[in-house]
């Protein structure tokens, strides 16, 4: 079941980026989170969660020791757009 809300995209990308500061300071990966102050947007938080923390994930996972992963948010007119480099 999808359940929108009104939210604040970029706490949810910090809060899911404060998940991954300990992997990236143990395997010395250096993670650049670029968000904006607030970006709102109607959503299913929960699912935006998900889906960000498995992208994260996968990033880490395949990022070597001492590279590194940017995360950014970006509002493209009346869109969203989350980037995860690594």
């Amino acid at each position: 079941t999808v359940g929108y809300a009104r939210v604040d995209l970029a706490w949810i990308a910090r809060f899911v980026a404060s998940h991954f500061e300990s992997i990236a300071d143990v395997r010395r990966i250096h993670m650049l989170l670029d968000v904006p102050q607030e970006l709102r947007a109607e959503v299913d938080p929960h699912m935006v969660q998900r889906i960000l923390l498995n992208l994260l994930s996968n990033a880490f996972k395949f990022t070597p020791p001492d590279g590194r992963v940017h995360f950014t948010l970006r509002q493209r007119g009346a869109q969203a757009v989350f980037t995860i480099q690594d």
